[in-house]
């Protein structure tokens, strides 16, 4: 079977010179390279966009709590920024649980909290009220917005931190 293929190969194409077995060699070669370059960016690039896109829903829940800060100075406003707190806590949880899982680099940039004096403790709500924070309500508020950028941060560059 062997000394078939090798005769219809002689028919098709006669019979190959030395120099043409080393192009086909080196052709081989230099597909192999490129297979062995591109695959593994490849690769990459595919499990960054799997982790970006779990990450989506949680950015959005994020601008959500974001966009729904309540005013603890209102009758009711103290219950309901517990709750808010509450639930700030819990996405940041999840967030840093989802991270630590896929990048201890990417967990440790999204708690990174160097200075937050740098936020703004000013809330603009949907509604068009604006209101300040103080003190430790004010505090978590400038916190949860540094870990929302360190998040978004995260999305736009992730094949720095995976």
């Amino acid at each position: 079977m062997i000394d078939g293929i090798r005769r219809v190969f002689h028919i098709l194409f006669g019979s190959p010179q030395p120099i043409e077995w080393w192009l086909l060699g080196a052709d081989l070669a230099i597909v192999g390279l490129i297979i062995w370059l591109d695959v593994p960016k490849y690769l990459h690039k595919k499990k960054c966009g799997k982790i970006v896109g779990q990450l989506q829903p949680l950015s959005v829940k994020g601008i959500q709590l974001q966009m729904s800060t309540p005013n603890p100075r209102t009758a009711q406003g103290a219950k309901a920024f517990q709750r808010w707190q509450s639930e700030v806590n819990a996405w940041s949880d999840q967030t840093q649980e989802l991270l630590t899982r896929n990048s201890p680099k990417a967990a440790s940039a999204f708690m990174l909290v160097i200075n937050a004096q740098v936020a703004d403790q000013t809330v603009r709500s949907t509604d068009g009220n604006v209101f300040s924070l103080r003190g430790g309500s004010g505090d978590t508020y400038q916190i949860f917005q540094l870990k929302l950028s360190n998040l978004q941060t995260i999305m736009q560059n992730p094949e720095a931190y995976f």
